[in-house]
């Protein structure tokens, strides 16, 4: 069986529902509230469907990431992003709650009206032959109207099989309007990654994105990252190829060899 369909299996059959316990406590780029230090891990009452995908402070990013390219647009709510190159390929759908302005390039996501509710952003696909284990995005936040941030962000995360899981972000307030640098979700230690269908990063009622921007995706098929990254089967070079075949037939001439002794033996 492929690493790939290892991965996927491996989430089938978990659902025992979970009180918040901190994946990471590090003190991240992006501040925290009230001088407490960032936290992140599964939100509280969620089911634990996609156990090779855990949540991740600033700046951990495991090095496998490409980025998201856009296309400038206005007044809209669905869009595609390209990963890797600004192509204009429809490689990732991206939904969001209130209509949003895009700029062009590795660019910005924010509401067409100032102040709009732009309380989340659903990433799904993929349509290509690209698949992806992890995203990261980098925004600001503001606070509701007559609201103080209460420093909190989720992302629901759904694996291709259906599978789910809900992380929480807690103690990112730090400023008006809040600056988030990159987190995200990605394959967890030692687990290879395994393919997302969709991640939807969301606010309660206390706080808007006033913008996203530098939205990074973590490349499924890539080896070697920190968090462990999928890689598939190593294909042997020709010239062990070569060495293959060799040993192989030494091994059917000695057999052959050996057994037409035994019938001459026998013939004695």
């Amino acid at each position: 069986m492929k690493t790939r369909e290892k991965s996927l299996l491996a989430g089938l059959g978990l659902g025992a529902a979970v009180a918040l316990v901190p994946a990471q406590a590090l003190a991240g780029k992006g501040g925290g509230g009230g001088g407490a230090d960032p936290t992140c891990g599964v939100a509280s009452g969620s089911v634990v469907g996609v156990p090779q995908s855990t949540c991740f402070l600033p700046g951990n990013e495991d090095g496998d990431e490409v980025k998201m390219f856009e296309d400038k647009l206005t007044d809209t709510t669905a869009f595609f992003g390209s990963l890797g190159k600004n192509d204009g390929s429809k490689d990732i759908k991206i939904t969001t709650s209130v209509p949003v302005d895009t700029s062009n390039g590795y660019g910005e996501i924010s509401p067409t009206t100032k102040g709009g509710a732009f309380t989340s952003v659903l990433f799904e696909g993929p349509d290509s032959e690209f698949a992806f284990d992890g995203v990261f995005i980098r925004g600001q936040i503001v606070g509701a109207p007559h609201m103080t941030y209460d420093g909190v962000l989720y992302a629901d995360v759904t694996d291709a099989l259906g599978n789910q899981v809900t992380f929480q972000w807690s103690n990112l307030g730090s400023g008006t309007p809040d600056d988030l640098q990159h987190l995200g979700v990605d394959e967890t230690a030692g687990y290879d990654g395994v393919a997302l269908a969709s991640v939807r990063f969301y606010l309660d009622d206390t706080g808007y994105f006033k913008s996203i921007k530098q939205i990074d995706f973590s490349d499924w098929s890539a080896a070697g990252a920190t968090g462990g990254g999928a890689s598939e089967p190593a294909v042997p070079e020709p010239t062990t190829w070569a060495m293959l075949l060799i040993g192989f037939a030494g091994l059917g001439y000695a057999t052959f060899r050996r057994s037409g002794k035994g019938s001459m033996s026998a013939a004695v």
